[in-house]
């Protein structure tokens, strides 16, 4: 919907008493100056009531046009019954739901600023103006994490993402995550709430993959034996064969699901969802993802310096530091890899 000003469109008003004539010019100098700061006062008197008019109508018309648009194709049954038979199809191929000890994994990527209604509009999220279209697939990542959980009865999911807004206050993304799955009703299938809970500490992709490996031995007591990870499409490369690899966790034992909203009503969606794994960077990788985030893991595969050490800094506003050092004693090396820069001994994911 758009606006558009007519010019045959006028603001009027009608006064009680009949203007005043306008005062007449006058030779003498400082009287001609007077007369002429007489006559600026008298039109500023009479347009500054149609500026400010105007001003009120264009503040009303961004605000119904931009801070409360509404997320015109959010997800509604027909879409989530479309994602459902793609995931349930995909994963009755497979043995997937067979093995033991699968960790789910949905990066979080912004802060929801209601924890008891659906965030449907823009004004319901803290995001940046470069977010303002992915509201949709926020919530089509949360509804792709618990489609798998519920065909997939041996894992756990994990909604990732810390506090990384200070105007979200304490506020995390993987516990609005959570909170939005719960208020969509999503937990209560195949009791997949016994099996969902948060990691509340990650401020970026690779924390995203390490912090919810330890978060999960808490809450389970154990190691994931198979990981699963839900993010946007363009990430593969970056968690697939950066991230992980940092980690050496078994390239057989982890699993990449890229999914946006757009990309469920698509052609061939399952393939492009479930892709194959890769070894070289996709061609049609987008160029920020090539410049800021893939180029500075390859260099720093750990996030320790310059630009990713930045990134770090910059969305830990309130200087929170998780205990996963005593929690998973395991991955201590790793975890301090930046304080330390030393791993004495690479993991053993098959013993642990």
């Amino acid at each position: 919907m758009g606006y558009y000003y007519d010019k045959k469109f006028k603001f009027s008003f009608k006064g009680k008493e009949k203007e005043k004539e306008l005062p007449q010019y006058h030779e003498n100098y400082y009287s001609s100056n007077i007369s002429n700061w007489v006559i600026i006062k008298h039109y500023l008197r009479r347009s500054y009531i149609y500026i400010i008019f105007i001003i009120l109508i264009i503040i009303i018309c961004s605000y119904g046009y931009l801070p409360n648009k509404s997320n015109d194709n959010s997800l509604n049954e027909k879409f989530i019954q479309k994602l459902d038979k793609i995931i349930y199809n995909y994963y009755k191929n497979t043995t997937i739901p067979e093995i033991e000890d699968h960790l789910i994994i949905v990066a979080g990527h912004a802060i929801s600023k209601t924890v008891t209604e659906i965030p449907t509009k823009i004004k319901d999220w803290n995001i940046k103006p470069f977010q303002t279209e992915e509201i949709n697939t926020f919530l089509t990542h949360i509804a792709t994490g618990i489609l798998i959980a519920k065909y997939n009865k041996n894992s756990s999911i994990i909604f990732s993402g810390g506090q990384t807004q200070n105007i979200a206050g304490p506020l995390t993304e993987g516990q609005t995550y959570w909170y939005i799955a719960n208020s969509m009703n999503w937990l209560n299938e195949k009791g997949i709430r016994k099996r969902a809970t948060t990691e509340e500490f990650a401020k970026d992709s690779y924390e995203n993959l390490l912090y919810s490996i330890c978060r999960y031995h808490e809450f389970t007591g154990k190691y994931p034996k198979f990981i699963t990870m839900v993010t946007y499409p363009f990430k593969h490369y970056r968690f697939n064969n950066l991230h992980r690899e940092t980690l050496k966790y078994p390239e057989d034992k982890f699993q990449f699901v890229g999914i946006t909203y757009n990309l469920v009503n698509s052609q061939n969606a399952t393939s492009k969802i479930f892709p194959n794994k890769i070894t070289d960077i996709p061609k049609d990788v987008p160029e920020f993802e090539l410049k800021h985030s893939i180029t500075n893991f390859q260099k720093d595969p750990h996030g320790c310096k310059g630009i990713l050490k930045q990134k770090r800094i910059d969305r830990n506003p309130f200087n929170r530091f998780p205990s996963y050092t005593t929690s998973c004693p395991e991955l201590k090396e790793i975890i301090n890899y930046c304080i330390e820069n030393k791993i004495s001994n690479e993991i053993q994911w098959e013993n642990l």
